[in-house]
């Protein structure tokens, strides 16, 4: 099953949207600078 989101990012003010099979991971990926490496 796939979720929709819909992200906000303080810093860049700006809004991420899209889905993923993996919410928990995706959620690490845009709030953890390091997971992007």
């Amino acid at each position: 099953m796939h979720c929709v989101y819909i992200l906000y990012s303080e810093k860049l003010v700006r809004f991420y949207t899209g889905y993923s099979p993996d919410l928990n991971t995706r959620l690490d990926f845009h709030s953890n600078c390091e997971s992007r490496k």
